[in-house]
């Protein structure tokens, strides 16, 4: 009910004001005439007026008073599907994905082919990463509603999965049913550069330009696929056009690795400090109300690790750099695995574990590891000639044993990052002909590359775990005289160590900017020497060329 003196005619005669006001799209006289009534329903029979309170709030981007509105009218009657699912909406917006996702359910609950409820429980689903999931709503909505939206949405959840050749089917259908529609055009274009196939990338996008040449997204697109195909020099063009449009964060972030790439380090660090206004970034930013550091003199900061073990390993050859600059200087380890091999190769730096840190009283400033660039590697000339920067462990090194007359060779041919980066095993067999002797530096091996190593004979089998027991793994590769490997922390390990390396990379595959060089050497790891592939069906003349350097 509501409160007694408000009258059935008078509520009558409110319903259709409110509805006037509304189509005049006077939304806030209309919202300010309701409300005052909605906070007297107690009574189900009434809930229209809340539901429609919560609409005209949703619109006008009130959403904590939306949400209050929908949320008594859902108490007062919780079986009303749309209510369920405007809640959603609002949950959505608010970042509430668990929220949304319970009243998606519902409202499905109720009537499991409501088209809208399933579209955008597919939608949040395919969002948060969970395609599975996202599949079974999606494959129930199409046999519902064959839209362009639907199958456009339908061809990111296959996307999402990998099914590449399935998304462009999808995506191609969504674009027989609008075929000027510049985000499906845009998924298009990603889901060929996911393929590989950079030609209808292209293409893709020029086609949407030039139905619209000023869509930021479509600009930043064309930037992807001109750095993916090394044409450094158009990618930057196609982000500064974008970013132009739409100082987007992401857009910053890509453009800044691409002027780290070609060496333009004053504009490519400044770009890149946007990753923290990414989200993906700002969940590691650490809890402190201290200034972040920008060069000043101090008595005490806080460097913290940001990102992979690789990159820890990679940025923390700046560190001593900061001995001019602060009196203590301590390092905030984002993974424990690297904590004792910096505590051992960081004398004169007090290293902690990032779980350590419970306040901020103990220093004056702060500063992510990687925005140490900006101060330490502006220039060609500010990057060592010869960077050793961590220390294996000599007792561990000393058990091993690996004693042999033969140049001894650390090979791994795999990253977690992506498979677009491995070799085949079978490549290095070239290595494996008496004159040198192998030992495997590959984490978590398979079966069938267990076999393959016996048949090269190359010993496999350690008394620790490659892939966790990193002092273990640093000190083995201290044992060898050359390193072989794809782009993974192997690499990373042996540039910090010095080691004669080669690093292998992979044709048409996008590089980080710390394996980009005006040589074939690395800027951060001198030792390491890059050895580009010229043919992308096999590694043959790479590897004649490693064997003749190693003979040499």
């Amino acid at each position: 009910m509501v409160n007694p003196h408000f009258l059935e005619q008078e509520l009558s005669e409110l319903w259709g004001e409110v509805q006037d006001l509304c189509a005049h799209n006077k939304l806030e006289e209309a919202y300010n005439k309701l409300t005052p009534y909605c906070l007297q329903i107690i009574d189900s029979k009434y809930t229209l007026f809340l539901n429609l309170a919560g609409l005209i709030a949703l619109q006008l981007n009130k959403l904590d008073d939306g949400l209050s509105w929908l949320s008594q009218s859902n108490l007062l009657d919780p079986d009303q599907i749309e209510v369920h699912y405007n809640l959603s909406i609002i949950q959505e917006q608010k970042k509430d994905y668990k929220s949304a996702l319970k009243h998606l359910s519902k409202s499905l609950e109720l009537d499991p082919k409501h088209q809208d409820s399933l579209y955008n429980r597919a939608n949040i689903l395919e969002t948060l990463g969970f395609y599975e999931a996202a599949l079974l709503d999606i494959q129930e909505l199409i046999k519902l509603d064959q839209s362009a939206n639907t199958y456009n949405l339908f061809g990111l959840i296959e996307h999402g999965l990998k099914n590449y050749p399935h998304a462009l089917k999808l995506f191609n259908q969504s674009l027989e049913l609008e075929p000027q529609n510049i985000e499906v055009l845009n998924n298009l274009a990603i889901t060929y550069k996911n393929k590989k196939d950079h030609t209808h990338a292209k293409n893709t996008l020029i086609k949407a330009l030039e139905l619209n040449p000023n869509i930021p997204l479509t600009l930043n697109n064309l930037g992807l696929i001109f750095e993916e195909t090394n044409q450094l020099d158009e990618a930057i063009k196609y982000y500064q056009k974008s970013q132009q449009l739409d100082h987007n964060p992401a857009n910053s972030h890509n453009l800044g690795l691409a002027q780290l790439k070609t060496q333009d380090f004053n504009n490519g660090w400044s770009n890149y400090e946007s990753r923290w206004e990414i989200d993906s970034f700002k969940k590691k930013l650490i809890n402190t109300k201290k200034p972040r550091w920008n060069g000043e003199k101090c008595a005490s900061i806080l460097v913290w690790g940001e990102q992979g073990i690789g990159d820890e390993i990679l940025y923390s050859s700046m560190l001593n750099g900061l001995a001019g600059y602060c009196q203590k200087i301590y390092y905030a380890c984002l993974n424990h695995k690297i904590l004792t091999l910096f505590q051992r190769s960081f004398r004169s730096i007090q290293v902690l574990s990032m779980d350590d840190i419970t306040d901020d009283d103990f220093f004056e400033f702060h500063i992510p590891v990687a925005s140490l660039g900006r101060f330490f590697r502006s220039s060609h000339n500010s990057f060592p000639a010869l960077n050793q920067s961590i220390v294996a462990d000599k007792k561990i090194k000393d058990k091993f044993q690996l004693k042999t007359h033969l140049p001894l060779i650390g090979m791994s041919w795999r990253s977690n990052a992506g498979e677009e980066k491995n070799i085949n095993l079978s490549e290095f067999e070239p290595l494996a002909n008496g004159q040198f002797e192998l030992v495997n530096l590959q984490y978590q091996i398979t079966g069938k590359e267990k076999k393959a190593l016996e048949a090269m004979n190359i010993k496999h089998q350690h008394d620790f775990d490659l892939f966790n027991d990193l002092e273990a793994t640093c000190a083995l590769i201290d044992c060898c005289d050359y390193i072989v490997t794809s782009s993974n922390i192997n690499a990373h390990i042996a540039g910090a160590l010095n080691k004669s390396t080669f690093l292998l990379s992979a044709k048409g595959v996008k590089q980080f900017h710390y394996w980009c060089s005006p040589t074939n050497r690395s800027l951060w790891y001198p030792s390491v020497q890059i050895v580009h592939q010229s043919n992308a069906k096999n590694w043959h003349q790479e590897f004649t060329f490693i064997r003749n350097q190693l003979k040499s």
